[in-house]
């Protein structure tokens, strides 16, 4: 395990690699700037803290992305989970000008903003999901490839934006 009290937790131009382990920044800031943070079949936390990309991919490959109280926020990057989860409580994944992408996996907010400025929510073959919750798209896209946008208490809110349903019933 790795944790990061009140601190920052800083990798440039290299990779974070947690095989099997989990990376926790509790109360910290996780910054990748131009370099991957990976996390292959484990769970990359940030619990009250910032999982920040700059130019950069944090990478969660049949894991999970977990923000409780926190905030995953990709500027001008790829939040990608491959077969993986990204789950929010209580938090906010916000991609300004990047990507949240889940190829084969699950985009689960409960209770949390699913935000996109000028930026694109891609579900393929997945399913966005919010309890709760709000995706919403400003001036960006959302858009599921063979998945199933889904919105259980909450609201689906597209301003200046697109809603694309490619292969499926939006």
């Amino acid at each position: 395990m790795l944790s990061a009290r009140p601190s920052t937790l800083f990798v440039r131009r290299g990779t974070l690699l947690a095989n099997g382990g989990t990376p926790l920044a509790n109360g910290g800031t996780l910054l990748a700037n131009r370099d991957t943070p990976s996390a292959n079949r484990d769970t990359l936390s940030a619990n009250r803290g910032t999982l920040l990309v700059n130019r950069g991919t944090p990478l969660a490959n049949r894991g999970t992305l977990l923000a409780n109280r926190g905030t995953p926020l990709a500027n001008r990057g790829t939040l990608l989970a491959n077969r993986g989860t990204p789950l929010v409580n209580r938090g906010t994944p916000l991609a300004n000008g990047g990507t949240l992408s889940a190829n084969r996996g699950t985009p689960l907010a409960n209770g949390g903003t699913l935000l996109a400025n000028r930026g694109t929510l891609l579900a393929n073959r997945g399913t966005l999901l919010v309890n709760r919750g709000t995706p919403l798209a400003n001036r960006g896209t959302l858009l599921v490839n063979r998945g199933t946008p889904l919105a259980n208490g909450g609201t689906l809110l597209v301003n200046r934006g697109t809603l694309l349903a490619n292969s499926d019933t939006p």
